[in-house]
């Protein structure tokens, strides 16, 4: 154990004086992300305002339907007829339009109408669900009237409530700011990097003999593998704490409780350690151990979306995205960073950290091709 810890020592002493660790794991992800966040940080944000205009023929449903509206946060405005409310959109004023007819005294009732731009299709949608809302309500009030052909009932019905309520609810539980969001990608992306390099480094020293001679000394070869492994893994925990700690104090990420970033950040360094070393017995040298882990640090980082938010409803799509650690890491953080529970941060945490555990395996099985000795 000595001999591994005086390894770790050297080569963490050695790589701290590098300066591609200064730079590619802690000045380059902290200023793409800082770059980021200035030129498309809106785009990470999933914040969501909208103005609506009501046109309301009943006279019962209109000024419920905007104070709702307004106590969650959107602007609402009713006004005195369908033309009025169009006109604001067409100036720009309103995000959409409701137009709410007077109640048909034969046949089906007229339908509710939503007038708005398709530009701007959120709004659109959402107000298309409040019409729909109104609709079915209306339906099941006229149903009730006419079964039971006493209109009092209706009153029992709605329970003395307006007839249009509105909820709601806490939609961010595992969404990261796009300031963190940025933070947290960059950090994970250039943290694979980081690990990666040191074990490129075992395969250089394989391709000079260094390792060889070391390897014949009498010293437990565990021992010496262990020792450069964990020189590793504390430049990325290195690379993670001083990340963390910046774009928090610098661009105001929102990391989460700290043991939380503490067993994703080692997750992580445990998937990276895996993936590098196994990719290292496919590599012949340094420069294709080089770039087959880019590759496939790259490849990984986009189908995890971190390079762009990915949409997380059930699906293919969904479920092909979840081979990258990357996006097990970015719901993880999402996780900690709201409202998630301890078992959201813990199953990323053990998926990622098993994964890596796996490819470490894979690799120690043909430790020959990473050493150059069997």
């Amino acid at each position: 154990m000595t001999t591994a810890l005086l390894l770790a020592r050297k080569d963490l002493v050695q790589r701290l004086r590098d300066r591609s660790f200064l730079i590619l794991g802690i000045i380059a992800p902290f200023f793409v992300a800082y770059i980021l966040s200035l030129v498309a940080g809106p785009v990470y944000d999933y914040g969501f305002s909208a103005d609506y205009a009501i046109s309301d023929e009943t006279g019962s449903v209109g000024e419920g339907l905007a104070e709702g509206l307004v106590d969650s946060g959107f602007g609402a405005e009713v006004v005195g007829s369908e033309d009025a409310a169009r006109a604001l959109v067409d100036d720009g004023e309103a995000s959409a339009a409701i137009l709410i007819p007077a109640p048909s005294p034969v046949g089906d009732p007229p339908p509710i109408v939503v007038y708005g731009d398709l530009d701007d299709g959120t709004a659109v949608v959402v107000a298309e669900s409040i019409a729909e809302s109104i609709a079915n309500q209306s339906d099941a009030v006229r149903v009730l009237i006419t079964e039971t052909g006493n209109p009092a009932s209706v009153g029992a019905y709605l329970g003395q409530e307006p007839p249009v309520g509105w909820v709601q609810g806490d939609a961010g539980d595992k969404v990261l700011d796009g300031i963190t969001y940025l933070s947290v990608g960059m950090a994970i992306f250039f943290l694979y990097f980081t690990v990666q390099a040191s074990i490129i480094n075992i395969v250089e020293e394989r391709m000079n003999g260094t390792l060889q001679r070391l390897l014949m000394a009498p010293v437990g070869r565990g021992s010496i593998l262990f020792g450069k492994t964990l020189s590793s893994s504390l430049t990325g925990l290195l690379s993670m704490v001083v990340l963390v700690v910046a774009t928090t104090l610098v661009l105001g990420a929102a990391w989460g409780p700290v043991w939380g970033v503490a067993l994703l950040s080692l997750a992580a360094v445990v998937n990276a350690m895996g993936l590098g070393a196994l990719i290292g017995t496919y590599a012949r040298n340094a420069e294709q151990a080089s770039q087959f882990a880019g590759i496939v640090a790259t490849v990984l980082a986009f189908i995890g979306g971190v390079f762009v938010p990915i949409s997380t409803e059930p699906g293919l799509f969904d479920t092909l995205t979840r081979i990258s650690p990357h996006r097990w890491l970015l719901d993880g953080f999402g996780a900690n960073s709201g409202t998630g529970t301890v078992v959201d941060v813990l199953i990323p945490t053990l998926v990622v950290a098993g994964i890596g555990v796996l490819l470490g395996l894979l690799a120690f099985g043909r430790r020959s091709k990473l050493t150059g000795v069997v």
